[in-house]
């Protein structure tokens, strides 16, 4: 599921350096923009996400993921790095 225009991303984006964001917490997308204004390859990076939460779980995904955050930043993490890369796979 997906929802759009949502006040969650847009609270978030303000705290980033990006002017849309989307957030998925399990199988929900939440995304601060229209759906007009994301490409499929944000759909896919996006997707990415729901299909890790469906593999790890809630817990092993969240606690992974901020580690990561905090050790490495951002661009270094094992699920953001499997994500972008599904991005690049619809932009080929």
């Amino acid at each position: 599921m997906n929802k759009y225009d949502h006040w969650l991303p847009k609270f978030i984006a303000i705290f980033s350096i990006f002017k849309n964001y989307a957030i998925t917490l399990g199988q929900t997308t939440y995304f601060s923009c229209h759906k007009e204004d994301i490409d499929m390859s944000w759909f896919a990076h996006e997707d990415k996400h729901k299909e890790q939460f469906a593999r790890d779980g809630y817990i092993k995904f969240i606690t992974r993921y901020f580690w990561q955050w905090i050790i490495k930043g951002y661009y270094n993490i094992d699920y953001e790095i499997e994500a972008f890369e599904a991005a690049r796979k619809h932009l080929d």
